[in-house]
């Protein structure tokens, strides 16, 4: 006997014939995905539903959560374009649906948990001329501790992406039509880094502005398992000596951290 299809729930304006048309005002689509992270949902959903700017596409991609993160998206409807709830291959897996979904000219991923700085992030990012001639487009970011404590973080050089991360995901704006590239579901940990670090040795054109995009809370996954991220980057980034240099060094300081830890871990115990 056929094993039943996983059910698929979708929803939001888009189904009821509504569509954005705002003419003058580039459409931006705002995408979160989440699996069971109820209370910080309903904290993204309301940070995106205050921005000011006018044109905006919120899409909502849901793993089949059983927490009750459903719940809070349907009683957020009239805030929501499109959503849908189905089981997904993990993070990367979900958002590489919602490239397939999203219309706006710029994507944006702003994922449970996360949320918009300012009200005016996106409309401050957006304004004047400066991006226009751009594919990515990347500001500053502000980093949530668990201890009540918030640092706020200036995007490095892109020109150094090689050694990592410039600037975090929920801060850039990527034109669609560089995002329909999609996102490696083989890497678990620096999928995003990697289509990053891909379009700029394509020759895509970054730019940066000096604007707080987004909040994001520390101790994510690729906070908690460095190790194995530095590997993955690694394993992507082209080079020579200076590469694989850096790269062992990086390593070598990852691994004495969690010596370290480990060994506070167990003096504690004592």
């Amino acid at each position: 006997m056929k094993e039943s299809e996983p059910e698929l729930l979708e929803g939001g304006r888009r189904l009821q014939g509504t569509r954005k048309n705002h003419s003058g005002y580039p459409l931006v689509s705002v995408v979160t995905v989440v699996f069971n992270m109820r209370d910080s949902l309903a904290n993204t959903i309301a940070s995106v539903s205050r921005q000011t700017y006018p044109n905006i596409e919120y899409v909502v991609i849901d793993g089949g959560s059983t927490d009750g993160s459903l719940e809070v998206i349907r009683e957020s409807e009239a805030l929501i374009d499109y959503w849908r709830s189905e089981p997904d291959r993990g993070i990367y897996n979900a958002m590489n649906k919602a490239i397939d979904l999203v219309t706006g000219e710029w994507v944006l991923f702003m994922n449970a948990g996360d949320w918009f700085w300012s009200e005016d992030s996106i409309a401050s990012m957006l304004s004047g001329s400066g991006h226009h001639e751009l594919d990515v487009l990347f500001g500053d970011h502000e980093v949530r501790y668990s201890d009540g404590r918030k640092r706020l973080v200036k995007a490095g050089d892109v020109r150094d992406i090689w050694k990592g991360a410039r600037f975090c995901h929920q801060s850039a704006f990527v034109r669609r039509e560089l995002q329909a590239r999609k996102f490696r579901e083989d890497l678990k940990i620096v999928a995003d880094y990697e289509f990053f670090y891909r379009a700029w040795l394509d020759g895509y054109r970054f730019g940066h502005r000096n604007i707080v995009v987004a909040s994001y809370e520390a101790g994510g996954v690729s906070d908690r398992k460095r190790l194995i991220s530095t590997i993955e980057r690694w394993s992507v980034v082209k080079g020579g000596l200076r590469v694989h240099t850096y790269y062992g060094w990086r390593l070598l300081i990852e691994a004495l951290k969690m010596v370290v830890r480990k060994g506070v871990g167990n003096f504690g115990q004592r």
